[in-house]
């Protein structure tokens, strides 16, 4: 099982980077440092996100984008996109929490 190292400890943060994969062109060289640097993601722990693509399967073992990055770039099926790969990654939660997503952090990490 892949987890991230690293904590995401501001959303906002998060939510910029959601943001920047769903609307700003996918990088036909790879998601790397370089292409988080040029798009304002300059902070040393920016590169965390590099791990989540992975996480999310949106690049191949190379990083480079694959099918799923062109799908979530569609609005009508990105948010179906995310809830389902976020249900197969994190299926050991959902199992022992069927209603995971409706639950609060504290209560999760009872």
């Amino acid at each position: 099982m892949y987890f991230m190292r690293y904590h995401v400890d501001q959303s906002d943060r998060l939510k910029k980077f959601i943001e920047l994969v769903k609307d700003k062109p996918i990088p036909t060289s790879g998601a790397s440092v370089d292409w988080l640097k040029a798009n304002n993601f300059k902070d040393r722990n920016d590169a965390q996100f590099l791990e989540m693509l992975e996480l999310l399967n949106f690049v191949d073992a190379s990083r480079k984008p694959n099918e799923n990055w062109v799908t979530f770039q569609n609005k009508l099926k990105s948010t179906s996109l995310m809830a389902k790969t976020l249900r197969e990654k994190y299926s050991f939660v959902f199992q022992k929490y069927p209603n995971a997503s409706n639950m609060s952090n504290a209560n999760l990490q009872n």
